[in-house]
């Protein structure tokens, strides 16, 4: 409620919708922030980041390694930073393009090929894409929930219904 009152009055010169839209994106935002509360949630939520963005970094490795491209610390760093940045912005779907940039940028600024900078980026969507894919069926199937199932939840939230 506090953060809704002040951004109503800082927001008070721009047009309902728009100020409306604004808010609710700073609640979401703000509601987000719960976990800091909740020590245990907290640690939980620190601990997996770090596991994710090491296994990352690993796709990384594996993918330059994969066209015979040595890949420092550095190297690896270096392309995670510009493949976050890449994807942080409007993109492709799957992120098409932004991927390969990120690997060719990354790799030519340490003198690499960037013709294996592109292959190894392909290599990396489909590493990165495919585990995402059988990890998020594996979750689908242990949930007990089905396809269908989805999509009829989906299509009753598009309806303004639950779901």
């Amino acid at each position: 409620d506090v953060y809704k009152r002040q951004a109503n009055i800082l927001l008070r010169f721009i047009p309902r919708g728009v100020r409306e839209a604004v808010i609710r994106q700073i609640e979401l935002a703000a509601s987000g922030f719960n976990s800091i509360r909740e020590p245990k949630l907290l640690a939980q939520a620190v601990f997996l980041s770090i596991i994710q963005w090491m296994l990352l970094g690993v796709c990384i490795w594996i993918a330059l390694s994969s066209v015979a491209l040595q890949a420092s610390l550095a190297t690896v760093l270096l392309i995670m930073v510009l493949l976050v940045l890449a994807i942080s912005v409007p993109n492709a779907p799957a992120y098409l393009g932004s991927v390969q940039a990120a690997y060719v940028v990354g790799v030519e600024s340490v003198g690499g090929d960037p013709a294996q900078a592109l292959s190894a980026s392909v290599f990396h969507h489909v590493l990165f894409g495919s585990t995402a894919i059988v990890l998020g069926l594996l979750a689908l199937s242990r949930s007990g929930l089905e396809v269908r199932e989805l999509g009829r939840a989906r299509s009753g939230a598009d309806a303004g219904g639950p779901g």
